[in-house]
Parts: structure tokens; sequence; C-alpha cells
């Protein structure tokens, strides 16, 4: 987030200097009309530039909007929007309420866009990473339908069902991974020691010649089965655990 310098007047007539941090000069200005200041001079502090390293770093501790902060923005919105608050006076309460920095920034953005008269679904959708194209295409259609707070919430319910079908998904595949890690260690155990003790343990013995001419096909043999079991093993663990859900073999999503 920028850093401007500013200098006010109080409504005292007092000459008040120091730093700030908003999404941009016109957001601060509007917080000192606001409080009854009047801005005098509002000018951004430039800040040095950063290595590629310090870069990369920052971009990784971006915090990602998860389904919890649209839900909960959905379900703040339909609220203000249901009480009757202005539009810009709402998304900038938001603004300053955010749990997840990404998505105050964006919502910052959204305030300027909306006070330069653009409309609400085009300002959600100039930011793609944190607003779905649902969400915008919703937002639009509440717009002209004039219904939108009834949009935001059904758009709650259905962020909050898409989250519930994931957590079952996941759910449904954790014995599967579980048992899949158990085979995996299994093998790699017999491959590593459990074999090569055996063939120490042949090794020099003299085998009689009907198992000297058939050594090579039961050898072919011996690695067909083994490879039948362990996808015979394979399929009947997730037939199992897809059928743990419900007891039919099918992994309930719910409705949409």
């Amino acid at each position: 987030m920028p850093v401007y310098r500013y200098k006010v007047r109080d409504s005292s007539g007092n000459l008040l200097e120091g730093q700030a941090e908003s999404f941009s000069a016109e957001a601060l200005a509007s917080q000192f009309q606001a409080s009854h200041s009047m801005p005098i001079s509002i000018t951004e502090v430039k800040q040095s530039k950063r290595g590629g390293f310090s870069q990369l770093l920052t971009f990784r501790r971006r915090q990602k909007v998860k389904l919890d902060d649209l839900i909960l923005f959905c379900r703040q919105m339909h609220t203000l929007n249901s009480s009757g608050v202005p539009l810009v006076r709402a998304i900038r309460g938001l603004v300053e309420t955010s749990r997840n920095q990404t998505l105050g920034e964006a919502l910052g953005r959204v305030v300027d866009d909306l006070e330069s008269g653009m409309e609400l679904s085009g300002a959600f959708s100039r930011h793609t990473d944190v607003f779905p194209p649902l969400l915008c295409r919703m937002v639009q259609v509440g717009e002209v339908t004039g219904k939108l707070d009834e949009v935001f919430m059904q758009l709650s319910v259905y962020f909050e069902r898409e989250k519930e079908t994931i957590n079952r998904v996941k759910s449904a595949l954790r014995y599967p991974s579980f048992v899949l890690t158990a085979i995996v260690g299994a093998v790699l155990f017999i491959s590593l020691f459990v074999i090569p003790a055996f063939e120490k343990f042949f090794r020099g013995r003299r085998r009689p010649a009907f198992a000297n001419a058939d050594y090579h096909g039961t050898v072919a043999v011996h690695e067909a089965l083994l490879v039948s079991a362990h996808c015979a093993v394979f399929s009947g663990c997730f037939s199992s655990a897809a059928g743990l859900e419900n007891g039919t073999g099918a992994l309930p999503v719910g409705p949409l």
C-alpha cells in the first residue's frame, strides 16, 4: 500500500503534517474531509526499489482470497445493501474491516473505480484473481434487475455449498490416500529388504534340472501375478473408500 505525505488544516485552523497509508490520494483526501479537515497537499512518498529476491518473497507472502473470505464478503454486502447503505460507503467500510489484505486492496481499487463512474460489475471484473467470473456476472444481473442484495445472498449460499463439496471430496480421498501410501511403503520394504534377503539365502544353492529349465518362465508368471494383485488391491481400495460415504459407492456431492 502506498504511503503519502500530507499537509492539512483541522477545523480549528491548525496546520498538521504527517504520513499515512492509503490506496490513493483521493481516498486519503476523502478521509480528511470526512473528519472536517482541509487537505492542502498530498504527495506520494517514493519507496526504494527492492531486489528481485525481496520482491519474490513479497509475492509469496501475498494472501490468497479463500472461499471463507468470499462468503463473509457476500453476506456483509447483502446486509449493507438491505439496510440501504450507499454502495461506495459500504465497500469503503469493508476495506477498513477486511481480514484479508488482498481482498482489502482489491476493494480499495473498486471504490476508486466506482467514484470515477464505473459500474460495480465492471470494477469487480478488473480483479479476476480476487472475484470469480460468476460473481461478476451475477452482480451485473443484480444491477440490471435492481436486486443486488438478493444476488449477494445467493452468491453466499453458492460459495458455502462449493466449500462443503470440496470438504466432502477431501474427506472421501483421505482414506484411499492413506491406503495407497501404506501399499507403496510395503512394496518398497519388500523390494529393498525382503527380496535381497531371500536372494542371499538362495545364492550358491543348487537347483534341480527342471527348476533351471522353467526358471525364466516361472519368474515371468510371478511378475504378472504380482502386477495383477496390485491392480486388484488399488481398485478395491478406491471402490471401498468411495462407498464409505453412503454405502453405494457413489460420492455424494449435494445440490449445486
